[in-house]
């Protein structure tokens, strides 16, 4: 699932720690494309409005809350080679349109003018990171084309952009990558979530933090510092289940297998159906009356035991920011093909990356 508040953006270079916030989606500087992908194209459709869906796929073909990685770049008929594991993004939400070369965020409320063009009245705005050269050089060329007004058409999952110079090839995102499972899956930290802003930090690969959800909904991690095992519950598409083992965070074990739905961390969790809400109190963190579901489309909601964590010589802020995410008994959850987003009520928060 997608993210729906446009207001993280992270950032790796050789430091600890980077911490930027922006008008952009979050992390959508991390979600290069690094898959050689093909599709079967059908009849070639030109696309009315992007942000309207429509049952006839001869109309118009919905795009709201998609996303869409190159697989194809030409200019001048020639192909133009990209930057090595990089490939252009592109997400509309509503009526933005957000795209990316490789670092920086390009994004603006757009139109569909009679000719089927993409325009943007007000104009486009691009976030500052500071990255290599020849990446900068990359999103300057996707702004350029933006800004070119080109044609939008659509076939099946691929989307075409086309200028008088340039024409890109895109394809779904959940086409090309699908998402993981929650499940099963050995999910590593690749940043954290405070409030309005994300961060990376580098760490020793030893020492990089994970978590696994196993089918009998055992939750075990690693925290950069110590392991620790609890049982869990899940709700997943309105769907709860839940573990009926015993587990142990650290050296000690945790409560009853579970959680409640309505925890003491500073939540309240209401599950009806296919909607998870959580709205937390005020924190003091500065976070306080936060909606979790204002930050992410949500997948659904995993409650736990009481994490007592093991005791380290020495707390780095690395673990202190891991455990901070499970500190109020559930967190939700987004999937987003091989990326997990966690969040609790006090807006804090991990990104994972499927370790495949």
């Amino acid at each position: 699932m997608s993210i729906t508040n446009n207001k993280y953006v992270t950032e790796n270079h050789d430091s600890k720690t980077h911490t930027t916030k922006s008008r952009s989606a979050l992390l959508v500087a991390l979600l290069a494309c690094i898959l050689v992908v093909t599709a079967c194209r059908g009849s070639e459709v030109v696309i009315g409005d992007l942000a309207s869906p429509s049952d006839n796929s001869s109309d118009s073909a919905a795009l709201d809350g998609q996303r869409f990685w190159s697989t194809s770049v030409r200019e001048n008929g020639e192909e133009k080679p990209l930057v090595d594991g990089t490939r252009i993004y592109l997400q509309i939400t509503g009526d933005m349109l957000a795209a990316s070369g490789g670092c920086n965020t390009i994004s603006g409320p757009y139109r569909l003018n009679d000719n089927q063009q993409l325009t943007f009245p007000d104009g486009l705005f691009a976030t500052e990171i500071g990255c290599d050269p020849q990446l900068h050089a990359q999103d300057d060329f996707v702004e350029a084309m933006l800004n070119a007004q080109p044609l939008a058409t659509r076939s099946g999952d691929v989307l075409v952009l086309t200028t008088d110079t340039v024409t890109i090839e895109f394809i779904d995102q959940s086409v090309a990558d699908p998402d993981r499972s929650i499940t099963n899956t050995r999910w590593t930290v690749g940043g954290f979530i405070d409030g309005e802003f994300a961060m990376t930090m580098s760490v020793d690969p030893k020492l990089q933090g994970w978590i696994e959800l196993s089918e009998d909904l055992q939750l075990r991690g690693f925290d950069g510092c110590v392991e620790f095992n609890t049982p869990a519950t899940l709700t997943e598409n309105g769907t709860a289940s839940a573990s009926d083992a015993g587990g142990t965070a650290g050296s000690d074990g945790g409560n009853d297998a579970g959680g409640d739905a309505d925890s003491d961390g500073g939540g309240e969790v209401t599950v009806a159906g296919d909607d998870v809400s959580v709205e937390s109190t005020d924190t003091g963190t500065g976070n306080g009356n936060t909606n979790v579901l204002d930050l992410i489309d949500t997948d659904g909601m995993i409650w736990f035991n009481e994490l007592t964590f093991g005791e380290c010589d020495e707390l780095p802020e690395y673990s202190e920011r891991f455990r901070a995410a499970f500190n109020t008994g559930n967190t939700v959850f987004a999937i987003d093909g091989p990326r997990l987003t966690l969040l609790n009520a006090q807006g804090k928060g991990i990104d994972f990356v499927a370790d495949e």
